[in-house]
């Protein structure tokens, strides 16, 4: 799981879905199925970075179906992860419309980078959908959550985000 997860961040995406099918099988094979989920999960997120999304998405059902039973605690990554690929295939509404509960499930859990990428997905899908002022002051709250946490990648991201939106919004009113 963690070499498929190291493939993937390489861009080995043929090679982390290899991984990911082979953990599965094991995982199974040994009565694990949180771990066979988290799998799963991996390898509809490679299908997603690959294009796939009806893949990704089913991966992404089925992983979240088994997170539900056996560790609810990871829910709200599989909701941000979903929310990624139904904003790959345009569908920028529903995109938005899970990932308030994953935001105030990341703030309760403490995990603030995570957060501060749902917040992040959140502006994205946002601005997709129209929303160009409500999507600036979502990247605006990302970016500060990623300033305090002393990440500057991610929070150039959150701005360049914010800027877009900002524009957007300049844009629409001309």
């Amino acid at each position: 799981l963690n070499r498929c997860g190291l493939r993937m961040a390489a861009g080995q995406i043929a090679a982390a879905r290899a991984d990911s099918r082979r953990c599965e099988q094991i995982a199974r094979a040994c009565g694990d199925p949180a771990l066979a989920a988290k799998a799963v999960h991996n390898r509809g997120y490679c299908d997603l970075l690959l294009g796939n999304i009806p893949a990704a998405l089913d991966a992404l059902e089925r992983a979240e179906a088994t997170y539900r039973e056996h560790i609810p605690g990871i829910v709200p990554i599989a909701e941000v992860d979903r929310a990624r690929a139904l904003l790959a295939a345009g569908l920028a509404d529903e995109a938005a419309a899970g990932l308030e509960s994953a935001i105030e499930a990341f703030r309760a859990q403490r995990l603030s980078q995570d957060r501060a990428e749902a917040e992040l997905t959140l502006a994205q899908a946002l601005a997709t959908a129209g929303k160009p002022a409500e999507a600036a002051a979502r990247a605006r709250q990302a970016q500060q959550h990623f300033q305090a946490r002393g990440n500057e990648t991610w929070a150039a991201l959150a701005e360049l985000t914010r800027a877009r939106a900002d524009f957007a919004a300049l844009t629409d009113r001309a």
